[in-house]
């Protein structure tokens, strides 16, 4: 069974949490899933379209820079911080196993922030 959801793409995932599902799946199960009961499908949705859209941008050679990093960073913490129950640190298992890329990810873009800015400022 794990190797069965380990192979099932992002955009399944993603699909899964349209509204055609909102009925049938998500209304006696989200809080499941999701036990933040702030948390609603449709936010869930939002947040993983913003992620599959700079996964293609990334598998197709594209930049991902200003805007849609910052949204890509936002939308990767929500699900990393309500995706599954905490445990007694506060923290969710994903939270917890994704913490050393995240600070990774925003040095890094933290650096490319300057680095851009750096040029823009030379150039003007």
């Amino acid at each position: 069974m794990g190797q069965v959801v380990a192979q099932l793409t992002m955009y399944f995932w993603k699909r899964l949490f349209s509204g055609d599902y909102d009925h049938a799946l998500w209304k006696p199960a989200l809080k499941r899933v999701f036990p933040d009961k702030s948390v609603s499908r449709a936010a869930v949705a939002s947040h993983l379209e913003s992620i599959y859209q700079t996964r293609n941008r990334i598998a197709h050679h594209e930049p991902v820079y200003g805007r849609r990093l910052a949204q890509t960073e936002t939308a990767i913490e929500f699900v990393a911080r309500h995706l599954g129950g905490r445990g007694q640190d506060g923290a969710t298992p994903l939270e917890k196993l994704l913490q050393p890329e995240m600070v990774e990810l925003q040095n890094r873009a933290g650096e490319m922030r300057r680095r851009l800015d750096a040029l823009q400022a030379g150039a003007g």
